[in-house]
């Protein structure tokens, strides 16, 4: 089953999703939940709502993930390889007339496939089974959609999310295991080729997803991307920094998604202040960082609220 149909599919929808959830989910709200328009740098005037950074990193992470896993399966699949299950339908020996070799004459090499001078490349195929390529590529990119839904939904954050937001994130979950289950319906991987490349996938997608953003599990900052630009310094992990950048995610629930100039309006931080047990005290202007101690702030965190 050639692979580079479920490559496609597994770098094409998370960019779609990408897309679609900086261009319809992602938005700042400021007081009655009225979305504000934002301006600025990276990308806020191109998407409106959305960050042309955070599509970029978001993007290239799936690039990273989908490409670094496949080209490290081609590696181990031409060092180690082994016998695919439909090995010998393909090979379909003809021993009758052949010499075999070793003890006993019993061993034989692939020159006794039928037409094996003109079935090279087939039979050399089935005898690259591990690990599973379409594994690695279907868990690198659909698990790295499911990570990217959790932080910019905030689905495991600080409050109980609605269930569609659940069955959203375990959907590419789900759509990998279906893609890497048939391929034991057509006896194209055994079992453990499929175990080993579903595992490389995830770490691939948990490895990529790091590269491009703040965190991966931590609420707090793991919908922040990283700057590449080496003018912009990196992200500081401070309390002002997640501020600003809170507003920046496609939910408004659990304090997510204010504009930070409202947030001394009856509205609670979600991040910086449920997981430090500290309240804001002092009131922030607009989101705009200009004092250095929020340097990373410089990209879309530092667009201004109209």
């Amino acid at each position: 089953m050639p692979i580079i149909p479920d490559a496609l599919l597994a770098v094409f929808v998370p960019w779609i999703s990408i897309w679609l959830t900086n261009l319809f989910g992602i938005s700042t709200h400021g007081p009655n939940g009225r979305g504000l328009k934002m301006k600025g740098k990276r990308g806020g005037f191109f998407l409106g709502r959305g960050s042309f950074w955070n599509v970029n990193n978001g993007c290239w992470g799936v690039i990273y993930s989908v490409m670094t896993g496949a080209t490290l399966q081609i590696i181990i699949k031409l060092v180690i390889g082994g016998l695919r299950p439909h090995f010998l339908a393909v090979c379909d020996p003809q021993i009758d007339d052949a010499k075999g070799k070793g003890f006993q004459g019993l061993y034989f090499d692939v020159t006794v496939c039928r037409d094996y001078e003109n079935r090279k490349d087939v039979i050399a195929n089935a005898m690259q089974s591990f690990p599973s390529g379409h594994s690695i590529a279907a868990w690198a990119g659909l698990f790295y959609l499911s990570l990217y839904f959790n932080a910019h939904l905030k689905i495991f954050a600080n409050y109980q999310p609605s269930l569609w937001k659940l069955l959203l994130f375990v959907a590419p979950m789900l759509a990998a295991t279906l893609i890497v289950g048939s391929l034991t319906l057509d006896m194209s991987h055994n079992w453990y080729d499929i175990v080993v490349g579903s595992i490389m996938g995830v770490v691939m997608a948990i490895l990529s997803y790091r590269m491009c953003f703040a965190s991966v599990w931590d609420f707090r900052c793991n919908h922040i991307p990283l700057p590449r630009n080496r003018e912009i310094p990196g992200f500081g992990y401070g309390i002002q920094e997640l501020e600003d950048w809170s507003g920046c995610v496609a939910t408004r629930r659990g304090g997510w998604g204010v504009a930070t100039k409202y947030s001394q309006q009856g509205r609670i931080w979600g991040a910086p202040g449920d997981c430090s047990g500290s309240a804001i005290s002092s009131p922030i202007s607009g989101g705009d960082s200009r004092e250095g101690t929020h340097h990373h702030a410089t990209g879309s965190s530092s667009r201004r609220h109209e």
